[in-house]
């Protein structure tokens, strides 16, 4: 009875793992929400102008001198806007929905795909210094003798399309800097104006503040 209680609690585990990522990856916007970004494609092309670099061995030095301290800021910064604005504020901009979820939900989900996306790219550089692929080919002697050309013919290929989709992910990992940048700038924008019409002249019309911004500042106020 013991032993099923504890198989059970292990198996919640990774059942309560899977429904965090699958509710991540569906407020992010799922493939579509990754592949439309603008950061994607320009990724794919820094990783084009940068061949010269990902495909000769030792590029993985690069990512493991950056991403270290990037995810240290980048998990303190998450700490931070997690504790930023007021409560009310906070109600407000959590309350609102877009796309059946709310704009807090969405910035924070900006971040944790952002400290995702380098945790992986730093996961994968890891992997590529380790080199499993010629681990692998010691491996030769056990296998049927008709497979070692088709394995000395892929190897070669194999090993410089992963070091070319791991720089990739790289690249991507730092221009989604940006995007975490960009959406806390919205966010300090809006509380910038809701701050400005609720402190300096708090019976002003709503009419020169933008939209979302008239919406926060409507629910603080008690309107609907």
């Amino acid at each position: 009875m013991e032993e099923r209680k504890k198989r059970t609690e292990r198996s919640e585990q990774f059942r309560s793992v899977y429904d965090d990522f699958r509710s991540y990856w569906k407020v992010y916007g799922g493939a579509s929400g990754v592949v439309f970004s603008p950061y994607f494609w320009a990724s794919i092309l820094l990783s084009l102008v940068c061949l010269p670099i990902c495909l000769e061995p030792k590029w993985w030095e690069i990512p493991k001198n950056i991403l270290p301290s990037l995810i240290g800021y980048s998990i303190a910064g998450f700490s931070l806007w997690l504790s930023f604005g007021s409560d009310s504020f906070k109600k407000a901009f959590a309350s609102k929905k877009r796309n059946g979820h709310s704009y807090y939900l969405g910035v924070t989900t900006t971040f944790f795909h952002f400290v995702l996306v380098q945790i992986i790219a730093l996961l994968l550089a890891i992997i590529a210094e380790a080199k499993p692929l010629l681990a692998m080919s010691r491996c030769w002697p056990v296998v049927p003798t008709s497979w070692i050309p088709v394995f000395r013919h892929i190897w070669p290929y194999a090993t410089r399309i992963g070091w070319f989709l791991s720089f990739w992910c790289f690249l991507y990992s730092l221009l989604l800097c940006l995007a975490a940048l960009l959406a806390l700038y919205k966010v300090t924008k809006i509380y910038d104006a809701v701050i400005g019409q609720t402190q300096v002249r708090p019976n002003r019309s709503l009419g020169g503040t933008p939209r979302f911004a008239r919406r926060i500042l409507g629910r603080l106020r008690g309107r609907p």
